[in-house]
């Protein structure tokens, strides 16, 4: 039996709110989470080593460095680690083949109305779910599986994974019996990368504002990921090391191959001129009003002001 199976499961989640209240864990995230870690569960159990869980969700429930929600599961699937290696063909193949994985979960069904294949190296596909902790403007009961091949694979961790649900049955030494309370292990993007990632992702995103008045918007959410990031000494020392430059010149290939029409170098590879990262006048308060909207809604602790978040990224201007 399943834990959503299980007939305690709502009454599992709001004991697991209580336990979290100080976390501000909402019953809603707790049920989505349970969700989205069923998701990662068979993707690992399937292809567990072809495959790398990066991005904003990695961040939350691998490294346990930022306190907001985000809803999509970002997954590398390597190409190259398959004999042969995957072409055009084989690539469509296998990501289909995790979708349908998933979709076999008995909570969990999927939407092909709202699901596509990118660019013919990726796809976006969401799955359903029965919420029952729902309600006007509480999170989607939808899984987000954004997965692809156009992505870095260095460097990378194995880490311990398990939802909140099942973190408070084991916190407070209670078990519903089911197979799915424990951990499984997943290789993780480490967060030296994501860090840099993020960087480009935001630059971009406002490039794009400068030049279209495209809003920022939720990309404004990779503020708050870097000012948590920038904290971390691992951090500091992949700034101050040679890695720094072998992970921009690698986003830098693979941006130009596959996402050349959106993508924007910083000027000379360097990010301490980037009007992303030190925006000032009416660009700064049209970004600090978009993060402060986004944190509001996706963070459920205490979040960084605007200011606080450009005075760390200051601490690093010299690095970056």
């Amino acid at each position: 039996m399943r834990l959503h199976e299980h007939p305690d499961f709502e009454q599992a989640i709001l004991r697991a709110a209580e336990h979290f209240r100080a976390r501000g864990l909402r019953p809603a995230i707790i049920e989505k989470d349970y969700y989205v870690t069923e998701a990662l569960r068979i993707i690992a159990a399937t292809a567990g080593d072809k495959v790398i869980f990066k991005g904003g969700t990695s961040l939350s429930k691998g490294w346990n460095l930022i306190e907001r929600f985000s809803e999509d599961i970002d997954l590398f699937l390597d190409p190259i680690v398959f004999t042969p290696p995957l072409g055009k063909q084989g690539i469509d193949r296998e990501l289909k083949r995790l979708r349908d994985a998933i979709a076999k979960h008995p909570g969990l069904t999927f939407v092909k109305t709202e699901s596509h294949t990118i660019g013919g190296f990726g796809r976006s596909d969401r799955f359903a779910y029965e919420q029952r902790f729902g309600g006007p403007g509480e999170v989607a009961a939808r899984v987000l599986l954004e997965s692809g091949t156009a992505s870095g694979r260095e460097p990378t961790a194995d880490i311990p994974l398990r939802s909140y649900l099942g973190q408070f049955l084991q916190e407070a030494g209670q078990t519903l019996g089911a197979e799915d309370e424990g951990p499984f292990t997943m290789r993780l993007l480490h967060f030296r990368r994501t860090f840099v990632e993020k960087m480009f992702a935001i630059h971009a995103k406002v490039e794009l504002f400068k030049r279209d008045g495209r809003p920022v918007g939720s990309y404004a959410r990779h503020y708050y990921d870097l000012y948590q990031l920038a904290a971390q000494p691992e951090v500091r020392a992949m700034l101050e090391s040679p890695e720094y430059m072998a992970i921009r010149e690698d986003y830098d290939r693979i941006s130009r191959a596959h996402f050349e029409r959106d993508y924007f170098q910083p000027e000379g590879m360097s990010f301490a001129r980037s009007d992303a990262l030190f925006p000032s006048g009416p660009l700064a308060q049209a970004i600090a009003r978009d993060y402060d909207q986004q944190c509001r809604t996706l963070c459920y602790g205490a979040f960084p002001t605007w200011a606080e978040v450009q005075a760390r990224l200051g601490e690093l201007r010299e690095l970056l």
